[in-house]
């Protein structure tokens, strides 16, 4: 009987690795995967860490650190300074639909290389602008490079190498992330208040071209197929010993289905899932930008608000690996549909705060729930649709998330120079995050995708 409910289990926890129409046969490993003690899909988290850790300089934290000492400096409004980003931010978008496509099929290391050796640069030149137009062209260059490029072929890498372990590599992956997010405006907030944003810019751009070309060139690979390797590191013999005790327990295995964005195109699921992310993708770099200068608004000291977005970024990184392994046991769907409403009620929190007191409690909060959505849209798209054509779906839906990025921003940013403050767009960007987790209830798993397969993996067990 003990060895009945452990095969049952293991089957539950390993079906998740077929697919019914796998990128390619995985040979015998070859000599890079096998100088490592462990699975080589753990490298890949590590560079792509370290990379979103590098590219936190061009984010809205940092980028919302510069805000005022640069609008100071040449007198310009916040709706000129953000619009400068979402423009763009909107041109990434139109990177999307090719960079999805590309990484698909040759994976990411050259157009990382290339793209963070331009971002690199663009960070050192900003520090050298003296008029509006040098500051637009070179953040539309920078955020064409790190959204439309950088950002989307992460994104891509970490599920193409976890089917059963997705969400805790992501979560692992995205730490890297978390901690730029909350170390980088530190040392940038240092940088501006002891030198000047100038300084501050070139060490950014010094920074990330020390810490991520190298990692990229060395470690960057397309799937684990071409290493001879499968997802999760399951060995072939393993895979085969699971589907043999399988049989001799009378269960089925039932294997992951991949689709094509053609396929998914057809689903209303997708389209749900759209929704919610368009939802996300205004709000998110919105909140990012606008933070420390509403904190710093409401007489809090600059120090008090660098502080509460420091606690949110790194509470984020906790939330991050609790969402993650939430995932795992109860399912995307439903530990993500909690999770956007929680951070509508962040909103309402936010509005509410008055002192420092409510406002590092005001980070803790929200970096936990933030950070779980952040890991937890990273895998939505891959276990409802699979893993071989991740890039090409995300890819297309890029130009839509990038336009709803840029306009997010924006649109506190025109909130505040109408009204004089945030509260109604804040508001309003707490109403827009519950309706996404409904969005996402509605959202019907198609028949063989992680997602559905967690769902009945679970049922199997309890029975």
């Amino acid at each position: 009987m003990r060895d009945s409910r452990s095969t049952r289990v293991i089957v539950r926890r390993r079906r998740l690795h077929m697919q019914t129409n796998p990128t390619s046969p995985p040979s015998a490993p070859n000599r890079m995967a096998s100088r490592f003690p462990f699975y080589y899909g753990w490298v890949i988290v590590g560079v792509v860490a370290l990379a979103h850790f590098t590219e936190s300089a061009e984010i809205f934290p940092v980028i919302g650190v510069l805000l005022k000492p640069m609008t100071a400096e040449f007198g310009w409004s916040r709706t000129s300074f953000t619009a400068a980003t979402s423009i763009g931010t909107l041109a990434g978008g139109f990177a999307g639909p090719l960079v999805g496509p590309y990484v698909d099929k040759f994976g990411a290391r050259m157009i990382l290389l290339v793209s963070f050796t331009l971002l690199g640069v663009t960070m050192v030149a900003m520090a050298f602008i003296t008029e509006l137009w040098q500051f637009y062209a070179i953040q539309i260059i920078a955020r064409f490079l790190a959204l439309g490029v950088i950002s989307l072929a992460l994104s891509i890498m970490i599920p193409k190498w976890f089917v059963v372990k997705r969400a805790r590599a992501i979560a692992f992956s995205g730490l890297g992330g978390r901690l730029g997010n909350a170390i980088t405006p530190i040392y940038v907030l240092y940088l501006v208040t002891v030198y000047n944003w100038r300084v501050a810019t070139v060490t950014t751009g010094i920074v990330m071209l020390a810490l991520t070309l190298l990692p990229v060139a060395l470690f960057v690979r397309r799937q684990p197929e071409d290493m001879g390797l499968l997802p999760d590191g399951v060995l072939p013999e393993e895979q085969a010993r699971i589907a043999a005790d399988a049989k001799a327990s009378g269960k089925s295995m039932v294997q992951e289905v991949s689709f094509t964005f053609r396929q998914v195109a057809m689903m209303p699921a997708f389209y749900y899932l759209l929704g919610a992310q368009l939802f996300g993708s205004m709000i998110g770099p919105a909140l990012n930008l606008h933070m420390i200068p509403y904190f710093t608004d409401k007489g809090l000291s600059p120090t008090v608000a660098v502080a509460a977005t420091t606690t949110l970024f790194i509470s984020s990184a906790l939330g991050s690996v609790i969402f993650g392994f939430l995932s795992e046991r109860f399912g995307i769907k439903r530990v993500i549909t909690v999770d956007y409403v929680f951070m509508g009620l962040g909103f309402v929190f936010l509005l509410m705060v008055t002192d420092s007191t409510g406002a590092i409690l005001w980070g803790l909060y929200m970096g936990i729930v933030q950070g779980g959505g952040m890991t937890l849209n990273q895998i939505l798209f891959a276990d409802y649709f699979g893993r071989a054509s991740l890039g090409s779906i995300r890819g297309a839906i890029t130009p839509a998330t990038l336009a709803t990025n840029a306009i997010g921003p924006l649109a506190a940013a025109w909130a505040y120079d109408a009204l004089g403050n945030y509260f109604l767009v804040f508001a309003a960007f707490g109403f827009f995050r519950v309706a996404s987790g409904l969005l996402v209830l509605l959202a019907k798993a198609p028949v063989g995708s992680a997602a559905e397969l967690a769902e009945r993996g679970r049922a199997t067990v309890a029975a």
